[in-house]
Parts: structure tokens; C-alpha cells; sequence
């Protein structure tokens, strides 16, 4: 009897720790980073993650020690992963906004953004004259402003678009918000100061043709951050934020501000 109680603790063991073997190799998998497509800041060219932002956050997993994979996919898309029970996934480049903070955690900030300017075309200079805000343009019917689909654009423009939603027109993709408005889709569009040359680039039409218009109510630089869904360990999110207050980013002077 002695002999085979001896025996029966080390097949226990064998058994317990053949049972955790699956959570501890889940564990070890990469973490699936998702970026969407925005230029300059984050894209894909060649098959391969490129942009400011991009590398800013590839320095911040690396410097963390955590291994993670850099996956496109669509803003919404991200979102809505992002937003499943327990996510696996983490993306990078956000703003943080009370809805968001319901279904993801954040980490310290790792970049802080140019202000937005309104971006027209020249032919309509006198359609925008005696206008300095985004305020009074939204106000204008005879204005439509084309925003890119899905994207917080921070809190006080998020608000001005659910006071005038009648205004605004959506913008599929990044890709398609300078050639929309070359064709008369919509009469301005918004972008960050540090987007403006690569946006127009994407028009088809020299930088000549389009009215660049800073606005006296759009001067915040709002933050972003990465984010990573209720499936991320607390103790990665740990690691990352060490990563960035080692690294000494999400000052105003980042890469994210840069051309």
C-alpha cells in the first residue's frame, strides 16, 4: 500500500501539469498588434509594417521583451476585436475615450499628436473667408465636411460631428479623403498638420490646388496610446508602461509629431 501511494503523487503531478501545458503554451504565443492603414503614421508597403508611429510602438514591445506580431486590418475591424470578451490583441495610435476605456485598458501615453487643420480646395477660397473655426464652418449648411469613417477625431470635434451629423459625409478610407475631395465629394476635410503633404499626395493633383486653413479651435494636441483588450495579462501592460517611462516618450516632442 506504501509503495503504491508513493507512486500515484508523481502521476498526479504528471497529469496536472500535462492539463496546464495548453495555457502555458497560449501564454507564449506572440501578441497580435493591430495598426490600420494611416499614412505617414502607420501602413503597409511591400507586405511590411511601416511609419512613425509603427516604429515607435515596434521599440516599445522589443524594449517590454514581448513578442508580438504586427498585423493591418480596418479601424472598425480593430475596434470590434478590441471589444470582444477577453481579447487577445493589442493596437497602438489611439486616442482614449470614455467608450473605448469600457472594452479596452490603455497604457501611458506614447505620442501626442499636431494640431488638426481643414484642408479645401483653392477654387473655393471665398467659401471659407471669415471663417477661423471649425466651429463656424460646421455651422455653415452649405459646408460638408468629410471625415474618414470609424476614427475619433478627439472629444471636441467627436462632439461638434453629433451637432451637425447632417454635415458630414464619411470617408471609406485614408487612401480615398484627398481624391474625394479633388471630386467635389464633400467641401473640406480635416488633418493633422503632420499629415497634410502625405494626404494631398494621395490626390492626384499638385499641393497648389488645395487651401490648407488653421483653425483657432482645433490648436489641442490630443494623446495616443497603445490599447490592448481584457485578454492581455495585467503584468504585459506593466511591462509595457516601464518600456515608456524608460524610454521617456509621449511628450510633446515624439515621433508621431514629426513629418
Amino acid at each position: 500500500m506504501l509503495m503504491r501511494r508513493s507512486l500515484s503523487l508523481p502521476a498526479f503531478l504528471l497529469v496536472f501539469l500535462l492539463a496546464l501545458c495548453p495555457a502555458l503554451e497560449s501564454q507564449a504565443q506572440p501578441i497580435v498588434v493591430a495598426y490600420p492603414d494611416r499614412p505617414p503614421y502607420n501602413y503597409t508597403q511591400d507586405g511590411q509594417p511601416q511609419g512613425t508611429l509603427y516604429e515607435l510602438a515596434k521599440l516599445v514591445f522589443a524594449r517590454a521583451g514581448i513578442e508580438v506580431v504586427f498585423q493591418e486590418l480596418p479601424s472598425k475591424r480593430i475596434l470590434a476585436e478590441l471589444g470582444k470578451k477577453n481579447s487577445p490583441m493589442c493596437s497602438f495610435g489611439w486616442f482614449k475615450t470614455a467608450e473605448r476605456e469600457t472594452f479596452a485598458r490603455f497604457s501611458l501615453p506614447i505620442s501626442q499628436d499636431a494640431p488638426l487643420v481643414a484642408l479645401a480646395l483653392a477654387k473655393d477660397r471665398a467659401r471659407f473667408e471669415g471663417k477661423d473655426s471649425l466651429g463656424a464652418l460646421s455651422a455653415d449648411p452649405e459646408l460638408t465636411l468629410g471625415l474618414i469613417r470609424s476614427w475619433s477625431y478627439g472629444s471636441y470635434v467627436d462632439g461638434l460631428v453629433r451637432k451637425h451629423p447632417a454635415g458630414v459625409l464619411d470617408i471609406p478610407a485614408r487612401q480615398q479623403q484627398a481624391l474625394m475631395l479633388a471630386h467635389g465629394r464633400f467641401s473640406y476635410t480635416l488633418a493633422r498638420e503632420s499629415e497634410v503633404e502625405k494626404v494631398i499626395g494621395l490626390s492626384g493633383l499638385t499641393p497648389e490646388a488645395f487651401l490648407i486653413l488653421p483653425l483657432t479651435d482645433l490648436r489641442e494636441r490630443p494623446k495616443r496610446y497603445i490599447l490592448c483588450g481584457g485578454g492581455v495579462a495585467a503584468e504585459v501592460l506593466a511591462r509595457i508602461d516601464a518600456a515608456i517611462q524608460e524610454m521617456e516618450i509621449g511628450a510633446e516632442d515624439t515621433l508621431a509629431g514629426k513629418p
